[in-house]
């Protein structure tokens, strides 16, 4: 939404998706911290049972940290809008295949 702002202004910023890849960094970079320390506190003789949810876990995670390295070289070197979209597109996706988890895990 800040993209859609900044895009409104007129001339407009040269530096918009370095700015939008600069931030939406950051803001991943703090759910990720707050996401793992939130998971160690957790039973990992549990979570390691579990074969779907440490695949998935492994899976969305390193697709994250490609997210994320994808959108601090854009905001380095780039400066382009595709790959601030996929920051986006990855978080999306990530939040609709948890979803179909919880509703296709069976109940306890």
């Amino acid at each position: 939404m800040i993209g859609l702002l900044l895009l409104t202004i007129k001339p407009m910023p040269p530096g918009i998706w370095r700015l939008c890849s600069g931030f939406a960094f950051v803001v991943s970079l703090l759910f990720a911290i707050t996401m793992t320390k939130i998971l160690r506190r957790l039973d990992l003789r549990q979570i390691q049972r579990e074969r779907t949810t440490r695949f998935a876990f492994y899976l969305f995670g390193a697709f994250g940290i490609a997210a994320n390295l994808l959108q601090l070289y854009n905001t380095a070197f780039l400066g382009a809008f595709w790959p601030f979209f996929a920051g986006i597109v990855f978080q999306l996706v990530t939040a609709m295949l948890q979803f179909a988890r919880i509703i296709l895990s069976p109940s306890e």
